[in-house]
């Protein structure tokens, strides 16, 4: 069975640049006026952080966990701190060792202690968060099995609004 998190927010996507990282930038600038977030990306595509501003937790050849530390980057997680995140985690991780690393990562931070808004099209086959979006760029998805909604990113907006979203405690709401 999957482990379940009512304090995630998960984003997945339909390829690069279709929005993603900026739905998780607006909700995160959204929700953490009021609340702690903790930003996570999830790739299983491994590439140099040399030139980033980041504290190493684990460094291996199976997978890799860091924070990001610098709000002025352009990286993804230097996105989710300059939009307001608490904190902001990478995980780049071989697939079949990603459950050891969200293992790895629950040692490190308590992944219930604040709402968590997750970027990873991995994560929906190991666990289940509370919300699950679908980000696309393609008018012709509409429904995507196992995501809660698709949000369809045209012209730099989403078909969506924020306002369907709100955290109850640590529990994320869709309206």
């Amino acid at each position: 069975m999957k482990q379940y998190y009512s304090n995630l927010f998960l984003l997945a996507g339909s390829g690069r640049n279709v929005g993603k990282t900026t739905f998780c930038c607006n909700l995160i600038e959204k929700f953490s006026k009021e609340n702690r977030i903790t930003a996570i990306k999830v790739t299983d595509h491994f590439h140099d952080l040399q030139d980033q501003n980041i504290k190493y937790y684990h460094n291996s050849n199976d997978y890799i966990i860091a924070e990001e530390m610098d709000s002025a980057g352009t990286k993804d997680t230097s996105r989710y701190l300059a939009s307001g995140a608490d904190s902001s985690f990478i995980i780049i991780s071989k697939r079949e060792k990603f459950s050891e690393a969200i293992d790895k990562l629950s040692c490190i931070i308590d992944m219930d202690s604040n709402p968590i808004v997750m970027e990873s099209g991995a994560f929906l086959e190991l666990f289940r968060p509370k919300i699950a979006g679908f980000i696309t760029d393609n008018s012709e998805i509409t429904v995507n099995r196992g995501f809660d909604f698709v949000a369809h990113f045209e012209n730099k907006k989403f078909d969506i609004e924020l306002s369907e979203f709100s955290l109850h405690g640590n529990t994320w709401e869709f309206h």
